[in-house]
Parts: structure tokens; sequence; C-alpha cells
């Protein structure tokens, strides 16, 4: 006896399907300028220290939100000089007037910074001008160096380059306007300099900026030098 099965199929049209997602409280993401706003963000360019004409300085930016150092995108414009880019964390700038500015813009943050300098270039006088080194003795000398631009102060060093060149004393500051110090003109038979001359930069900083001026320092004439031997 055959026994058969009745199977009936039952078409369900695609149309009458719904589907379902589940989702638990969806929100709308918010936008990046509605985040922004809850945080604190500042820029700032180191160093702020004004520079010697005629010198390249480097200026940094960093930005930093809520306290944290976080990487900005930035934009730099100047005035008074140029810079090597108008990008990047950092630029290599160069005064070319006495007023210059600088200032920077992180774009991804929406905060600026400037600074505004005034190139400071004041007049000095240095004497004696020359100098004289011997070949075998150490010469003494009392350096003067006068100015009206500005005004010395206790804290007024002075370094001179090359350092081998010169044994110096403390300074004395005899006023706002003028400074006094003894060396030590090194001979030629420990600094290894044999030259008929030499030049030797006088670096002047103080608390207020400072001061660069150059002076040659000539090899006494040979019989000089034995002559100082001799006495």
């Amino acid at each position: 006896m055959n026994n058969k099965t009745l199977v009936k199929l039952v078409f369900i049209p695609f149309a009458s399907l719904t589907l379902f997602t589940a989702s638990n409280n969806p929100t709308k993401a918010e936008p990046l300028d509605s985040i922004l706003a809850d945080v604190d963000c500042s820029v700032s360019i180191n160093p702020i220290d004004r520079f010697y004409p005629g010198e390249t300085q480097q200026y940094c930016a960093e930005t930093t939100c809520d306290g944290e150092i976080v990487d900005g995108i930035y934009s730099w414009t100047v005035t008074g000089g140029t810079l090597d880019t108008t990008s990047g964390d950092c630029i290599m700038f160069a005064a070319e007037i006495i007023d210059y500015s600088i200032c920077v813009t992180d774009i991804k943050y929406e905060v600026s910074d400037c600074l505004s300098f005034s190139t400071f270039h004041p007049w000095i006088d240095v004497s004696p001008d020359p100098m004289y080194r011997s070949r075998w003795i150490m010469i003494p000398v009392l350096v003067t160096v006068a100015t009206d631009d500005t005004s010395f102060d206790s804290s007024t060093v002075i370094t001179y380059e090359p350092p081998t060149s010169v044994l110096p004393m403390p300074p004395l500051v005899v006023d706002v306007e003028n400074i006094w110090q003894l060396i030590f003109i090194m001979p030629s038979w420990l600094t290894g300099i044999w030259d008929e001359s030499e030049t030797l930069t006088l670096a002047v900083t103080w608390e207020a900026g400072a001061i660069y001026a150059d002076v040659t320092v000539h090899m006494l004439p040979f019989p000089l030098d034995e002559q100082k031997i001799l006495k």
C-alpha cells in the first residue's frame, strides 16, 4: 500500500516581510564644535625672549586642553621679518626691523597666540681696541664698556669668544652706563693662537638683554715680546 504525504507550499511575498532592528536608546553623534565648546584650550609660543638682530631664532607652538598637551594643526604669520615655513609645530624666524611680531593659530582647536617684540640693539663702546697678545706671557688689560642706550645693573656678565683667549675677572658696574673689567690676554703658547691678529667678541648680558661687540687682538712685534721677557 502506497502512503502519500501531501506537502503544501505556502508562498509569502517578500514585500510582506517586516525587518526589525534593535536599538537601545539610539542617539545622534555630537558635532565636533559642540565637543570642543566644553573643552578649555589655549596655544602658546615658546620661547618668549627677544633675541639679538641678525640671529635666527626658533619658535614653537604648544596647545593644551584642560591642562593636557594635545596635537594641534598650526598656521603662522609674522611681521617685520622672514620665516622658513607657515605651518608646522616650529618655525625659524629672523627679524629685519626694530618692531616685529609672531602669531600662531591652531586651526584644529581654534585658538591663537601672538608675541610682539622690539629688537634689542643698543650701542656700546669697548676700549681699548685693539688689544695685544704676547707669545709667552699673559698681558693684563683694563676693559671699559660704555653705553648711553641702556642701563647696566648688578646682574651684568661679560663673556668672551673664543673663551680660551681671555682670563676675565668679575666686572665692576661703575654706574648704569659704564663697566670696568680686568682681563688677561692669554699667551700664544697656551692658546695655540699664533696668528698676527684675532677677533675677540664680547657679550655683555644682563636681565634686560644682551649686547655684542668685536675687538681686535694683535700679536706683539717680536722685539717687544723679547723685551717683555727680559723685564
